[in-house]
C-alpha cells in the first residue's frame, strides 16, 4: 500500500482531491462524546496526545514530555481530553495535581484497541494537538484541525520544510528546531489557537 502513491500522487496538486478529509466517524457516539466532556460553559473540545512507542530510529525523539505541553495549552479556555494510548495514569495525575488542569480520559474508549470509538473521541475535538503518531493521520482523515508538533529531523512523509501537509488539509506542522526545545513551537501553536 506504501506504494500507491507513485501511481496516484504525481505532483503535489494530486493530493488535493482527497486531503480534506474521507473518513467518517459515528455522529452518535461523537454527539454523546462532546455532551460529555463538554460539562462546563466552555465548549471547545481540545484533544491531547504526546507519545510513541515506535521502535524506529527516530520514534523516541517525536516524544514530549506532557507536563511541557501542558504548561503551554493551560493557558487555553478549553475542555482538555487525553487521546493517548497507554499507561498514562501517572502523567495525567501529576499534570492535573501540579498545573490546576484538567486532563480527562474517556475510560468507555480504549483508545488502542477500538479504532472506531478513537475516531469518534478525535471527531468530538475541535482541536487536536500531538507529536505523530497514529492520532494526527486519523484526525487528518477525519477532517479535524490539528497541531503536530515536530522534531527537528521529521520523517520523510512531512517534507523537509514547512508548515502545510500535503496528505491532509487541517494539519499544521510545528517543526522544532535543533538544539532547542520545544518552547518556540508550543508559543506559536498557543498563539494561533488564541486566534481562532
Amino acid at each position: 500500500i506504501g506504494s500507491l502513491p507513485k501511481y496516484f500522487r504525481h505532483s503535489l496538486e494530486d493530493f488535493r482531491s482527497t486531503s480534506s478529509g474521507w473518513l467518517k466517524a459515528d455522529p452518535v457516539k461523537v454527539k454523546s462524546l462532546r455532551e460529555k466532556i463538554c460539562k462546563d460553559n466552555v465548549d471547545k473540545i481540545i484533544g491531547v496526545s504526546w507519545h510513541t512507542n515506535s521502535s524506529g530510529s527516530r520514534g523516541q525523539k517525536r516524544n514530549i514530555p506532557l507536563n511541557i505541553i501542558i504548561e503551554h495549552l493551560k493557558r487555553l479556555p478549553a475542555n482538555f481530553v487525553s487521546l493517548q494510548y497507554g499507561d498514562t495514569v501517572e502523567d495525567i495525575r501529576m499534570v492535573n495535581k501540579d498545573n490546576s488542569f484538567n486532563l480527562i480520559t474517556i475510560d468507555e474508549i480504549d483508545v488502542y484497541n477500538d479504532i472506531d470509538g478513537l475516531a469518534a473521541l478525535i471527531k468530538a475535538c475541535d482541536v487536536v494537538v500531538s507529536i505523530d503518531n497514529l492520532t494526527v493521520h486519523l484526525a487528518g482523515a477525519l477532517g479535524v484541525d490539528t497541531k503536530v508538533l515536530l522534531p527537528e529531523i521529521a520523517e520523510e512523509r512531512w517534507g523537509a520544510v514547512g508548515s502545510n501537509s500535503y496528505w491532509y488539509d487541517h494539519l499544521t506542522l510545528y517543526r522544532k528546531e535543533e538544539a532547542f526545545g520545544w518552547e518556540k513551537q508550543l508559543e506559536l501553536l498557543v498563539q494561533d489557537l488564541t486566534f481562532q
